[in-house]
C-alpha cells in the first residue's frame, strides 16, 4: 500500500525493486544498453537477413562449442506486409481484438539468468544480448515499465512475482514477462540457486489472484531448453495440400442465452506463452550474439509489431527460426540441427500494439 492507503501500481513496484537492486548490487540489474560496449553488436531489426549472416553465419566465425549455441542464417526477409492496425479493422473484425482504454501499455519484466550456483549449469554466455534486444523491443512496443532482474534466486523471483500480481494494474492494458535461463523437461526453469516451474509464475497472474489483469493479455516469452533432444530436421515436399474448414454455430441454441450484464471468465484465460522450443528439445543460443529465438522474436516484433496481430507475428517467428536457422558446432551430435518455437495461446481476443 502507498502512504495514502491506495494499492501501489505494478509499475511503481517494478521500478522500486529495480532501483533497490541497483543500489545494493550492480550485478543484479540491467544497465542502460547505451552504456554497454556490446550494444555496438546489436542488430538493427530493420536490416535484411543477409546482414544477419554477419552475426550468426558460418562465414564469419569458427564453430562454437558451447552447448546450445550457434546460428547460421540465410535468405532475405519479406519486407512488404499489409497494415492491420486496430484503427484499420472493420466493425466485424474489431470485436475480436482486445479493447483497452487504459492510460498506459504496462510492465515488461525480464528475468535474465547468466550464472548459477550449481556448477553443473554452465554460464549462459550471450544472454545479455537477448536482454538488450528485449529492452529495446519492449520500449518500441510502448511498454513504459521495462525492467530486468539479473540472476535472481527462486525466493527473489517468487517474491517479486507475488508483489507484481497483487499490485494494481488498472491503468495498464497489458502485462509481459520474458524469462531467459536454463530449462529442462516438464517446463522446469532454473533460478540462480534452484529450479522452479513455469506455472509457478504464470498462475500468480490468473484472474483470481490478479483481478486488475482479468480480461487483459498476459504475455510470457521463455528462452530455455526443454530437454536434451536435438531436432535433426526432415525433408519438406511442396506438394502437400490442406483443406480449411469453417463452421458457424448458433450460440443461443447450443449454449443458452448470453448474460450481457455479468461475464465470468476462466481463471487461466488471456495468457500467451511463447517458448523457444518444443517439449524435450534443445533451444539454441550463440555465446556471442544471443539466442536465435529471441533474435527473431525481437526482429519480428519491431518490424511488424505496429502492423500485424500478435499471433501472426509469432507465426512469422516460427517460420524464420524453422527455415533460417541451422546449428553450426564442432560436435557432430549438435551440428546441423534445427529448432521450432512453441506457442500456447489462451488468449480470448486478438492482440495489437497500436
Amino acid at each position: 500500500m502507498s502512504s495514502n492507503g491506495r494499492k501501489k501500481s505494478a509499475g511503481d513496484i517494478s521500478e522500486q525493486c529495480f532501483q533497490m537492486d541497483r543500489r545494493m548490487n550492480t550485478n543484479n540489474h540491467s544497465c542502460d544498453p547505451n552504456d554497454r560496449g556490446l550494444v555496438t553488436k546489436m542488430i538493427r531489426e530493420e536490416e535484411a537477413v543477409e546482414t544477419l549472416v554477419h552475426y550468426f553465419g558460418r562465414e564469419q566465425r569458427r564453430p562454437n562449442t558451447v552447448a546450445c549455441d550457434s546460428a547460421p542464417i540465410s535468405k532475405e526477409l519479406e519486407t512488404n506486409s499489409a497494415s492491420t492496425k486496430t484503427e484499420d479493422l472493420n466493425a466485424e473484425d474489431r470485436k475480436f481484438a482486445y479493447k483497452s482504454k487504459c492510460q498506459e501499455r504496462g510492465c515488461f519484466i525480464i528475468f535474465n539468468h547468466e550464472i548459477f550456483d550449481d556448477k553443473n549449469l554452465p554460464s549462459r554466455v550471450g544472454t545479455k544480448e537477448d536482454e538488450y534486444r528485449l529492452q529495446e523491443t519492449a520500449k518500441h512496443l510502448g511498454f513504459e515499465h521495462v525492467c530486468t532482474f539479473m540472476d535472481y534466486t527462486k525466493k527473489q523471483i517468487m517474491q517479486l512475482v507475488t508483489d507484481l500480481a497483487t499490485a494494481d494494474h488498472s491503468m495498464y492494458g497489458y502485462f509481459a514477462c520474458a524469462i531467459l535461463t536454463h530449462g529442462g523437461e516438464n517446463d522446469v526453469l532454473h533460478a540462480r540457486d534452484e529450479p522452479y516451474l513455469l506455472k509457478d509464475i504464470t498462475r500468480e497472474f490468473g484472474s483470481d489472484k490478479c483481478p486488475t489483469l482479468a480480461g487483459k493479455p498476459k504475455l510470457f516469452f521463455v528462452q530455455a531448453c526443454r530437454g536434451l533432444r536435438c531436432d535433426k530436421g526432415a525433408v519438406k515436399f511442396n506438394s502437400v495440400v490442406s483443406d480449411a474448414i469453417t463452421t458457424e454455430t448458433n450460440h443461443d441454441k447450443q449454449f443458452g442465452p448470453r448474460n450481457e450484464k455479468e461475464v465470468i471468465i476462466p481463471v487461466e484465460s488471456d495468457f500467451l506463452i511463447a517458448q523457444s522450443t518444443v517439449a524435450d528439445y534443445y533451444s539454441w543460443r550463440n555465446a556471442e550474439y544471443g539466442s536465435v529465438f529471441i533474435f527473431f522474436l525481437c526482429h519480428c516484433l519491431k518490424r511488424y509489431g505496429r502492423k500485424l496481430e500478435l499471433m501472426q507475428i509469432l507465426t512469422r517467428v516460427n517460420r524464420m527460426v524453422a527455415y533460417e536457422f541451422t546449428s553450426y558446432t564442432a560436435d557432430d551430435k549438435t551440428n546441423n540441427k534445427k529448432q521450432i518455437p512453441s506457442i500456447i495461446s489462451r488468449l480470448t481476443a486478438e492482440v495489437f500494439f497500436p
